[in-house]
């Protein structure tokens, strides 16, 4: 019998199915069922799976409906449908030459941030697959290489954030702990700690005592403790009640007898060195505890991962994390903000009192607690925005934006792949992903550079020129255009001593919260994102970035964009919230009638061409005007 998949799992399964080849990788957090996916692939031919560990090369097994052959150790398979393996086992070339070129029509590697090792590119490249499709909760190496010479691209991706946000993974529940370690003062050795330095560190008396008493203060449930070696395990055993060692030199039976003892609760706690950080499903665990540093993302997020799996028969919704960090600020060490890429070292003052808590709400009670105009300069001067060509403001989302008076360029804070979108708008809007930061600078300066919308700007976007201009003590307008916007509380920004720079980093964020207010209202533009407003006679809406520039008794449409429409359209006026899902859907169905933004537009042009006030329809140039240019500089 098929499995049901979820509609994110379909989703992705359909995606792979319209594949006609190449190299993919799919990132799917742990607890979201990437083995539930592959597994639902449409099989074309022959499909080889690479696992490096005996427990996943196994798991797929009893999720498919034909045999499944088995390459590992002293088993072979035998011409199934379905081959299973270890890559050291098949890496070798006795058992490599086995199987021909071509064999397999899909290869699958699980686990696949391993995939730039050797051993794997040997299977693949030796075995030339139609389609060769990997599978990661990581997609980021801990040694920070890309898989780019492995995978052409992307094709489906769901974070953390989005699995707990949609009610299919546990939220975490963070309990930050400091033990008497120092980890500042470690080597490192393969994106790592080097594992003796670490486990002479933290494997002392002292802050194994810490550690125990961190467990009877803060655990609940069933509890997965995390340890820097064997040694390590055993020494927090014998501290914590009812604790059993795993680690992965044992039997493998001996192993299985343990975790079937926790899973039956016989076991109260589960210390272990080496084996519970990929690929071990344990819905029932309510605590993980990270008694061992690390500054490798791919692995923190590995451990904290075995316990984000929803246990729907016991209600489990959240996760206790307890995660030990040293008394020495450590730049390099991995916490719970990793999750979500956020740094420390960009957090504002104050913000350990609301690391603790639900690490769904941490960006909103960081954003809260730098959403200042105070935060918003301190943040600014700690990071050199002024290094490349383009001189970005940051905001507090973690967005940078660059504004003129007829164009404006937003970078979206990076996602978990270190992409980045970013909308091009100067009287028509454009967006782009960009696979890195880097990129996306080099083409925004581009843009900026070629188009004659920006290029009378000059002064507002490049870096150099405003280097110039930025040190500059704030002007008197500038001061006073700020206690407007800002009112009550803006004596302390004030006090700060403000540069021009500054000044202008104060404007920006406080009409980008003013905005954020208004989108609440109407929403956003559907052609450049900008909050929606009503006009002044209440009677158009409009995007917030449209100006109106009379000649004559003429009226002509400038700004960044010239989105907007009649709210009243015939008999029908529009509520607030009907204008919002319209804009956001395109569709909306009013008073019976099926009305699209198209004809909104439509509708909209033609009532406005009777007010005299304004250019006839066959006058007017919306965001469609031909001299302006797009990205690539084309009209």
């Amino acid at each position: 019998m098929a499995l049901r998949l979820r509609p994110y799992q379909q989703e992705c399964v359909d995606i792979i199915n319209a594949l006609e080849g190449g190299s993919h990788l799919v990132h799917m957090a742990t607890g979201l069922g990437k083995t539930v996916v592959f597994t639902s692939i449409e099989r074309r031919g022959r499909v080889l799976i690479i696992s490096h560990r005996d427990e996943l090369v196994r798991q797929p097994v009893k999720y498919y409906d034909v045999p499944v052959g088995i390459e590992k150790g002293a088993e072979h398979s035998q011409g199934e449908p379905v081959v299973s393996a270890t890559v050291q086992t098949l890496s070798r070339d006795k058992r490599l030459a086995a199987f021909a070129p071509g064999e397999f029509d899909t290869i699958i590697t699980d686990e696949a941030h391993h995939a730039l090792a050797p051993s794997y590119r040997k299977i693949v490249e030796t075995l030339r697959p139609r389609l060769h499709v990997g599978f990661t909760a990581t997609p980021r190496r801990g040694d920070d290489r890309g898989l780019e010479k492995v995978f052409d691209d992307i094709v489906f991706s769901r974070d953390l954030k989005w699995g707990i946000g949609n009610g299919y993974l546990a939220d975490l529940d963070c309990r930050r702990v400091y033990v008497s370690w120092d980890t500042s003062r470690l080597r490192r050795k393969n994106g790592d700690y080097a594992v003796s330095d670490l486990d002479g560190e933290v494997n002392q008396p002292r802050t194994n005592d810490q550690i125990a008493e961190a467990y009877r203060q803060f655990a609940e449930g069933p509890t997965l403790v995390f340890a820097s070696s064997v040694e390590h395990a055993h020494q927090l055993a014998r501290r914590i009640k009812n604790a059993a060692v795993v680690d992965g030199k044992m039997p493998l039976s001996e192993r299985r007898r343990v975790i079937e003892e926790f899973s039956a609760g016989t076991i109260a706690c589960l210390v272990n060195f080496g084996v519970f950080t990929e690929g071990t499903d344990l819905p029932m665990i309510r605590t993980v505890l990270l008694a061992r540093p690390t500054q490798n993302p791919t692995l923190y997020a590995q451990m904290v991962g075995r316990g984000l799996r929803l246990d729907e028969e016991h209600g489990k919704t959240s996760v206790r994390l307890i995660d030990c960090v040293g008394i020495t600020k450590d730049h390099r060490l991995c916490t719970a903000p990793t999750l979500f890429g956020l740094n420390e070292d960009d957090f504002p003052e104050g913000a350990a009192r609301v690391l603790d808590g639900p690490l769904s709400g941490l960006q909103s009670r960081l954003m809260e607690l730098e959403d200042t105009p105070t935060g918003w300069v301190l943040r600014a001067r700690r990071v050199n925005i002024l290094e490349g060509g383009v001189a970005w403001t940051p905001m507090v989302d973690g967005s940078r934006v660059v504004r003129g008076e007829r164009f404006s360029v937003v970078k979206s804070a990076p996602d978990d792949l270190g992409g980045v979108d970013v909308r091009f708008s100067g009287m028509q809007s454009s967006m782009f992903h960009f696979a890195n930061e880097e990129e996306a600078d080099r083409r925004v300066l581009d843009w900026l550079s070629r188009n004659p919308l920006t290029r009378d700007e000059r002064h507002l976007w490049d870096s150099a020129l405003v280097k110039r201009w930025g040190q500059e003590r704030a002007t008197t307008s500038q001061l006073d255009y700020i206690k407007r916007l800002v009112g009550e509380g803006s004596e302390e920004v004030l006090a700060l001593g403000l540069s021009k720079r500054d000044a202008a980093t104060v404007i920006e964020n406080a009409q980008s919260r003013i905005e954020r207010k208004d989108a609440e209202v109407l929403g956003r533009c559907p052609l450049c994102g900008s909050a929606l407003k009503l006009s002044q006679s209440g009677k158009t809406v409009q995007c917030s970035r449209l100006r109106w520039k009379r000649e004559g008794t003429e009226y002509t449409a400038t700004g960044a964009c010239a989105f907007r429409f009649v709210r009243k359209l015939g008999r029908i006026q529009l509520a607030d919230r009907e204008v919002k899902r319209l804009v956001s859907e395109g569709r909306i169905i009013v008073r019976g009638r099926c009305l699209t933004l198209a004809e909104a537009d439509e509708l909209g042009l033609y009532e406005l061409a009777e007010n005299r006030s304004v250019p006839s329809r066959r006058r007017f140039k919306p965001w469609r005007d031909p001299e302006v240019r797009t990205l690539d500089g084309g009209g």
